[in-house]
């Protein structure tokens, strides 16, 4: 159904249309009254529901033009800007072309006769509504599947799906460890679980290592008291020399045992 107020705003102001509704299941075209030629109405009409709903619609990408991408949507054209896509301007935008995208109406040209759409409109309102989610699910001890944003020289942030959750350097491994990058890099897909939540600040801790690889449970099950072992020597103090048993476990041979 399509409401006049609508074809108002496209075309001007039609009062014998004021109380009509009208339906239209195929393409719909006007003849322009000052004699500006054929101009497809559906498109703009379909544009401003869009635009007054707030609806995310889907297309696929037809063909990047100067300034941005035409982008189809059920048959029609909708331009999105390069700034509405993204902030990079050294972005290649012909690598979109054939993806589907989604995006917001962000402005109905009567003028131009044409209807713009915004990929990062888009994109924002789903990630709020996918952080509101997970902020109101969230618990300690759950485990989210997430992605690597950034890495600073205290720990690495973890997209978890709409919400960033910060991995401290010292959850990363149960090693001692000089930067992020020796566990996790960007982009990296990994499996996470809530240390911590504090619900007034949205602040998420989040853990990476697991119980079952820490190094001392790893020992407690592999040793026992008078096994004979191989050991590396990694330090030599006065009162002895400490030994790496395994990865992450060194033992004290006191000055007295050696000699």
């Amino acid at each position: 159904m399509i409401k006049v107020k609508h074809l108002n705003k496209a075309f001007g102001s039609i009062p014998v249309l004021r109380d009509l509704n009208l339906t239209v299941n195929g393409p719909l075209v006007l003849m322009g009254p000052s004699g500006c030629g054929k101009t497809t109405l559906l498109s703009l009409l379909l544009g401003l529901e869009a635009l007054d709903s707030g609806e995310i619609l889907a297309g696929k990408v037809i063909n990047a033009v100067k300034g941005g991408v035409v982008v189809n949507y059920e048959a029609n054209r909708v331009f999105i800007p390069a700034s509405q896509i993204t902030s990079d301007r050294e972005t290649d935008l012909s690598k979109l072309e054939g993806q589907t995208v989604q995006f917001k109406i962000i402005e109905v040209d009567r003028r131009r006769r044409r209807v713009i759409g915004s990929v990062k409109r888009a994109l924002a309102e789903l990630r709020k509504e996918a952080r509101e989610k997970i902020l109101a699910e969230i618990e300690v001890g759950k485990q989210y599947d997430g992605v690597v944003r950034s890495l600073t020289s205290y720990g690495a942030f973890v997209d978890i799906g709409g919400v960033d959750g910060m991995i401290h350097i010292t959850e990363l491994s149960w090693s001692k460890i000089k930067h992020p990058s020796a566990v996790v890099n960007v982009g990296d897909q990994i499996t996470v679980y809530v240390k911590d939540f504090d619900p007034e600040t949205g602040r998420i801790s989040l853990g990476y290592k697991k119980a079952e690889d820490n190094p001392i449970e790893l020992f407690r099950q592999k040793y026992h008291v008078d096994d004979i072992v191989d050991a590396k020597v990694v330090k030599l103090m006065k009162y002895g020399a400490f030994a790496e048993i395994i990865p992450g476990v060194d033992g004290l041979i006191h000055i007295s045992e050696i000699a």
